[in-house]
């Protein structure tokens, strides 16, 4: 995603300032992406992407869960 402010290095941001894609890495050194003006960021079809809509909280989308604890009471 991009930001038309000034982020400072290390500023914590919780929501996606425009829409975005979220690219899973793992065991992979590159992805190829593109972004058009009228259509986005692509490819959105891919099982190693994710569409982000503008203002999503960012949190839930990047830190997984872990199910194997019990709920907290």
């Amino acid at each position: 995603m991009f930001a038309t402010s000034v982020i400072e290095t290390s500023t914590v941001v919780e929501r996606a300032f425009g829409p975005g894609l979220l690219i899973d890495l793992t065991g992979v050194k590159h992805r190829e992406v593109t972004y058009d003006v009228d259509d986005g960021w692509g490819p959105t079809k891919h099982n190693w992407t994710r569409s982000v809509d503008s203002l999503s909280l960012l949190a839930p989308q990047l830190i997984q869960q872990d199910t194997s604890l019990p709920a907290a009471a």
